[in-house]
């Protein structure tokens, strides 16, 4: 199971291992792709290069960025994803990394939660 909070400005975050580095990541539930992540940390994944693209974030920017397979570890395993690598402050986490999950948001008890379902 993946557990997160929901952040001071109302954003659901989680827990993400990049790199050996634990760091917060906000769930971008606009986002249908994998991770993105700071430019300048592919080698730091072992990412490997598929292609350029740009992409629509929900808040309206388009950011442009190269996007590579990596492995993060998600729930005890590793999950593969299309990871992207764009000028863009912040680690967001987009619908592919927790597509085998049933992600819960609850604004109320200010907890994410997302439990394995395949």
């Amino acid at each position: 199971m993946i557990t997160g909070t929901i952040a001071a400005a109302g954003l659901p975050v989680i827990g993400l291992d990049v790199a050996g580095t634990s760091g917060t990541a906000i769930i971008d539930t606009g986002f249908n792709g994998g991770p993105k992540l700071p430019i300048g940390r592919p080698s730091l994944v072992n990412a490997r290069f598929i292609c350029r693209n740009r992409s629509s974030l929900a808040a309206g920017p388009i950011i442009e960025g190269d996007t590579s397979l990596a492995g993060f570890p998600c729930d005890r395993r590793v999950s593969i994803a299309g990871a992207i690598f764009a000028d863009h402050d912040g680690i967001l986490s987009g619908g592919h990394l927790l597509r085998e999950h049933g992600p819960e948001i609850n604004d109320l008890a200010q907890a994410v939660r997302s439990e394995r379902v395949i």
